[in-house]
């Protein structure tokens, strides 16, 4: 309870939200909106070329799973609006985190598998020929060479292994977030009342937010750092790019994030309305430059460049298909004399 200037009386506070009909609600909404048309159209058309060797190159089933994720993530940024509550308040971050890993996860699985230098090694063993031993980006640049027979396992059902641990270790640190973090009507009862108006948004403590996000950062800086290393396939698609330039844009998105999160002030009165927003924009930017980096050059092909969609453009990332050796340009003979 808190009494206003010259008053005798006391009243209990006031609490905004961010309603659905508010404008800050609207434009959130709007972009949430924006960004979901993009997500649904890159999927459909994936969909539509699912046989392909740029989709199967691309993760296959994985890259369907990291589209429906990002969807997802987006979705979830939809539980800042409305009434909270102490149920949406355990789930509004630990939605949005989880997704993201999901997708993150992939894209760092297809970094460390797909983006690799084929090479074929003849062993006649009962009359068979066993071919296409395939090595990853990290074994051919600067990893050691000791780690290469290791990476091979991240093919085929290793890859979906690999995604369901980095899901589970950020499963486990959503756990702990909603443990240890305070419910809505916990937050509120602690409240020091000292103000009549103020907004009403899920506590989130910084220590908490950095470690389940800094998880998603540092899935996305391997990426980077792995394909950065990456040697251009030689007449192919560079499936490394695409990587490099989302992982990148991902990273100095929450990079940015910090200074700007943080050096919010501490006013009850406009610092958590402020906050949610922040985390939200940054959250969305986060997946559009994800989808624009990443998904937005293999639409482009598909649709301008359909005739190089052919697994000699892709096969230094599909499984099972030899890598084309360079061309060696044509001498030319001396002119006669």
């Amino acid at each position: 309870m808190w009494s206003g200037e010259r008053s005798t009386n006391c009243s209990a506070p006031i609490f905004d939200i961010l309603a659905w009909d508010t404008p800050d609600a609207l434009k959130i909404i709007l972009s949430c909106l924006v960004l979901l048309i993009c997500q649904v159209s890159v999927s459909i058309v994936f969909l539509i070329h699912r046989g392909t060797p740029l989709v199967k190159a691309s993760g296959g089933v994985l890259t369907f799973l990291a589209l429906l994720s990002l969807t997802g993530a987006c979705l979830s940024l939809l539980l800042f609006l409305g009434q909270p509550g102490d149920v949406l308040c355990h789930l509004q971050l630990p939605l949005i985190t989880i997704f993201q890993t999901i997708a993150l996860s992939i894209i760092l699985s297809i970094s460390l598998q797909a983006v690799t230098k084929g090479q074929t090694e003849e062993l006649h063993l009962i009359n068979k020929l066993q071919t296409f031993l395939f090595e990853q980006i990290f074994f051919v640049t600067e990893f050691p060479k000791k780690v290469a027979p290791h990476l091979h396992t991240l093919q085929g059902p290793g890859s979906w292994l690999f995604v369901l641990i980095c899901c589970a270790v950020q499963a486990a640190l959503c756990g702990w977030f909603v443990k240890e973090e305070p419910s809505l009507s916990e937050f509120v009862a602690k409240l020091n009342i000292n103000f009549e108006r103020a907004f009403l948004s899920c506590p989130v403590s910084s220590d908490k937010l950095a470690v389940m996000q800094g998880l998603n950062c540092a899935m996305a800086l391997v990426s980077f750092m792995s394909t950065f290393m990456a040697v251009k396939p030689h007449h192919q698609y560079n499936l490394a790019r695409d990587i490099t330039f989302s992982t990148l844009i991902y990273c100095v998105i929450w990079v940015i994030f910090i200074p700007v999160y943080t050096g919010l002030t501490t006013n009850i009165l406009t610092v958590s309305k402020s906050k949610s927003i922040v985390h939200v924009y940054f959250t969305l930017a986060s997946n559009l430059g994800l989808m624009v980096a990443y998904y937005f050059p293999k639409c482009y092909l598909l649709f301008k460049n359909p005739d190089y969609n052919t697994p000699e453009h892709f096969c230094t990332f599909l499984e099972g298909v030899p890598p084309t050796p360079p061309q060696e340009e044509e001498q030319q003979p001396p002119p006669a004399k």
